[in-house]
């Protein structure tokens, strides 16, 4: 990575918005950014947030 480069820090409720819905304004955002320079993302707090997402879902799911 150049010093010059550009880095970007997005909110994992956009990563997973991005994943779930493909096209929509944070997929088209975090494509944006890859295009523009680099995403740092931090995979601790990426697992931890997804998997509390995805336990919240499926509780709301199976009531």
């Amino acid at each position: 990575m150049t010093t010059n480069e550009r880095r970007f820090v997005c909110d994992v409720n956009v990563m997973i918005s991005a994943v779930l819905l493909p096209g929509n304004k944070p997929d088209r955002a975090l494509r944006k950014a890859q295009n523009l320079g680099e995403l740092l993302v931090s995979e601790t707090i990426w697992l931890k947030q997804c998997l509390s997402a995805f336990a919240t879902t499926t509780l709301h799911s199976n009531k």
